[in-house]
């Protein structure tokens, strides 16, 4: 027999066998897909199921190895998450209803609602729908045709792989009855620590409102306000009557979906009807009437004035600022909204005011003797009007940016010096002007590909750069998220002037705006920004220049 084709045969046979075994292998790896992202969708609908529905389910792998005799797939699970539980019925929240019932004091019982008040309003910032991405890991055996689910759990940048259903109902499942205890608690531990009922000042920082101030005004006035927030409020029923009302008959109503085209309307009628109005990146209406009012507080003459807030959730506020006998006051009226655009009051009050100060820009600056829950000890309105070409290019190019997180503005720099801006934080803020779309993360990593594409569109960098200072892990090719802590009323900056180079770019004169010191001119930029034909753009350069308060300082 011949040996050399006694092993030529042997090797076609291995290989015959082999190629059917792979061939095997690889269908049956293949086979999984279907079945895997059945059980994921069905894991995340199951740990949802009464807070969102998910819908437009995807599932696709982003990476495939093999070790061990495993196929490693790593894969996402996207879904727009559709919110169908109101904030009112989260459990958190009804346990705070709970505990404010069960307190004695009308005191505590106003605080515990302007503590609600607060939580509701940030749980109705949150978008009605959201499309959500969520990281899994396939391990796949071909040999013993199994497969496991596991999440990447990533803890100081080690990852481990944590049995997927285990991880979703150790994080993701909610037990109602605990949710509602946590409520409790944090109402009446946040009454306790704003010092409602004792003589002392909280442990705050501005002494937290216990009581009703002294109103300055005879009942009559008060109720000619009263009638005059329902009157004005009425000549904008028309506006209101297709609007869908959430919480109706409670103090926390609102309109559903109310659209900035629907304020700007709101706005108008009340300004036709001869009356101080504005709301959000708007400007004011009959504005005329406060220079008026402040001039005449400033003399020393008794006043007042009224200025219509249209807010973001449709309902109206109305404050009068009084002067009167030297002693200056703040009259708040609520107005809500009930079926078919019939107004209802649902709150009013005084407070003192310690201070009113009108910049020479048109900055309304008022400062309140003391502070109530989840209020600012200064707050303000834009009186004097800002051009919509000013408002547009805040919103495309400043808005969002932080004098406090990191030194994009408060540092002078260019091309030259760009890599002393760098910091892993700023991404999270660039991150939404750069898609319009909320920043979210997941296991604490953001992919290279993402990071680096809109880092180095909107600055002049390099990914070699980028990679040196902004903690580039080649491990896992992606950048680690460092959070943004949120800073108490930070300044923020807008467009009063402009001025288009003949290259294409931009130079924006952008003011900062720090109400909490009582500025509207705290320090000035020069912004240099160049569009691009796509819609994305690349700032260029800063400039700062120090007016009214010094810079803030960021230290990396």
């Amino acid at each position: 027999m011949n040996k050399a084709r006694v092993k030529f045969g042997i090797i076609i046979i291995m290989t015959v066998m082999c190629l059917a075994g792979c061939s095997k292998e690889k269908a049956f790896v293949d086979s999984c897909d279907s079945e895997i992202a059945e059980q994921v969708t069905s894991i995340m609908q199951e740990f949802q199921k009464g807070r969102y529905n998910l819908e437009n389910c995807e599932v696709f792998v982003t990476e495939e190895s093999k070790k061990d005799g495993y196929v490693v797939r790593r894969m996402t699970f996207q879904a727009d998450w559709k919110r169908v539980r109101e904030p009112i019925d989260d459990p958190l929240i009804r346990g705070m209803l709970q505990a404010r019932d069960e307190l004695e004091s009308p005191g505590e019982k106003e605080a515990a609602g302007k503590i609600i008040n607060g939580y509701l309003v940030e749980m109705n910032s949150e978008p009605e729908s959201e499309r959500i991405e969520t990281k899994f890991v396939a391990q796949i055996s071909p040999g013993n045709e199994t497969w496991e689910l596991f999440y990447p759990f990533v803890q100081e940048g080690k990852e481990t792989l944590v049995p997927f259903r285990e991880y979703a109902e150790e994080n993701w499942s909610e037990d109602a009855e605990k949710q509602m205890q946590e409520g409790r608690r944090r109402l009446i531990d946040e009454v306790e620590a704003a010092g409602v009922g004792e003589d002392e000042e909280s442990d705050g920082v501005f002494p937290i409102v216990t009581s009703e101030p002294v109103s300055i005004l005879t009942t009559e006035e008060e109720q000619n306000l009263r009638d005059e927030a329902m009157s004005a409020a009425e000549q904008c029923g028309e506006l209101y009557k297709e609007a869908e009302i959430v919480y109706p008959e409670t103090e926390y109503s609102r309109i559903e979906g109310f659209s900035d085209q629907q304020r700007k309307e709101v706005v108008k009628r009340l300004g036709e009807q001869g009356l101080v109005s504005v709301s959000d990146d708007m400007n004011m209406e009959n504005y005329q009437k406060m220079l008026d009012f402040y001039s005449a507080y400033v003399s020393g003459r008794d006043a007042m004035v009224t200025v219509f807030s249209v807010y973001m959730d449709g309902n109206i506020g109305a404050l009068t600022f009084i002067h009167r006998n030297g002693k200056i006051q703040s009259f708040y009226v609520s107005v809500g909204w009930r079926e078919g655009g019939m107004p209802e009051i649902k709150g009013f009050g005084s407070n003192d005011l310690e201070e009113i100060r009108l910049t020479e820009k048109g900055y309304f600056i008022y400062t309140n003797t003391e502070t109530i829950a989840h209020g600012n000890l200064r707050e303000y309105y834009r009186v004097k009007p800002l051009s919509d070409e000013c408002r547009e290019l805040t919103k495309k190019y400043i808005y969002g940016l932080s004098f406090v997180n990191y030194n994009m503005l408060v540092t002078n720099w260019d091309a030259s010096n760009v890599e002393e801006i760098l910091m892993p934080c700023m991404f999270e803020d660039i991150y939404p002007i750069y898609t319009d779309e909320p920043f979210k993360t997941e296991g604490g990593l953001i992919p290279a590909e993402i990071y680096e594409r809109i880092m180095t569109t909107c600055f002049p960098v390099s990914v070699e750069q980028l990679r040196e200072h902004c903690g580039y892990r080649a491990d896992v090719d992606s950048y680690e998220y460092e959070m943004i802590f949120a800073r108490q009323f930070p300044p923020f900056g807008e467009v009063v002037d402009y001025k288009q180079g003949a290259d294409g770019t931009i130079t924006l004169y952008v003011d900062g705006v720090w109400i909490d010191y009582n500025s509207d001119y705290a320090f000035t930029n020069q912004i240099v920004v160049q569009p691009f034909p796509d819609g994305t753009f690349r700032y260029l350069s800063n400039t700062i220049e120090q007016k009214e308060l010094e810079l803030p300082r960021v230290e990396k």
